[in-house]
């Protein structure tokens, strides 16, 4: 199928604020949902998405017919095996959900995460995780993701088609690109800088005997979603490297 090019396809506006954004799909089954996705990106301003586990190697069929001036960001997509794959070199995860879970942390709307996402600067990568059509994510996929975000709907049980769900988050994530007013953003943390935390943090925790009830595994999981936004910022990050120095007894130039 031959794509339409010119000046349709021509962008009419180019964001030079703001962080990168990938979108993660977890499994997708649908192959209209993975296109439709990546036109939904293209619309919008984006141009990275991750594909995690991938049922079927993606052809000339459904999916290329759907990202319609899109196709480029379908043959560039990063295809990995797992979620901790695709959030590599990220410093913050963001974990769409449409069901109540049972958690410490409260679901942001699209327009609300928009904004916090916004504070980011360009150096950041940050991640928005969708799950699949007919489960969503997992808890422990769920947990290792620091900010969770739901779209609002009038009814119990709301699920939306995953592509509708990707289109209104990136659609929020372009307005508060385009009006986003002159400020200072913050810093964004290395993910090795970050990473390079929680090993730490596990690491005495173990040495100290510490035993969560939960596992470890989930212990840093939940410290992640309770820390994660605000080590995410390079500078308060660096701070907590050095609160646990004064507590682990090492000398900090």
């Amino acid at each position: 199928m031959q794509m339409k090019t010119g000046d349709a396809l021509r962008p009419v506006w180019s964001r030079t604020t703001g962080p990168r954004v990938r979108i993660v799909l977890v499994e997708p089954r649908n192959e209209g949902n993975i296109g439709a996705t990546a036109r939904a990106l293209r619309v919008c301003g984006l141009n990275e998405l991750a594909i995690v586990g991938l049922q079927h190697p993606l052809d000339r069929g459904t999916a290329y017919a759907m990202a319609w001036g899109s196709v480029d960001i379908l043959q560039s997509a990063l295809i990995v095996d797992s979620l901790e794959d695709a959030l590599q070199g990220c410093q913050l995860a963001i974990a769409t959900t449409a069901r109540p879970r049972h958690s410490s942390h409260v679901p942001m709307d699209p327009r609300d995460l928009a904004k916090e996402v916004m504070k980011f600067d360009q150096s950041a990568t940050i991640a928005l995780v969708f799950g699949r059509e007919d489960s969503g994510l997992s808890n422990d996929e769920m947990e290792r993701c620091e900010i969770w975000a739901s779209i609002p709907a009038a009814v119990v049980y709301p699920s939306y088609n995953l592509a509708q769900s990707v289109q209104i988050f990136c659609y929020e994530l372009f307005r508060a690109f385009h009006e986003a007013p002159e400020q200072t953003s913050r810093l964004a943390s290395e993910p090795e800088q970050v990473d390079w935390l929680y090993r730490r943090m596990r690491e005495r925790l173990e040495l100290n005997g510490f035993h969560p009830r939960d596992g470890m595994d989930n212990f840093i999981n939940h410290a992640r979603g309770v820390l994660g936004p605000v080590v995410a910022d390079k500078h308060a990050a660096g701070f907590i490297h050095k609160l646990l120095d004064g507590l682990l007894g090492i000398r900090t130039k």
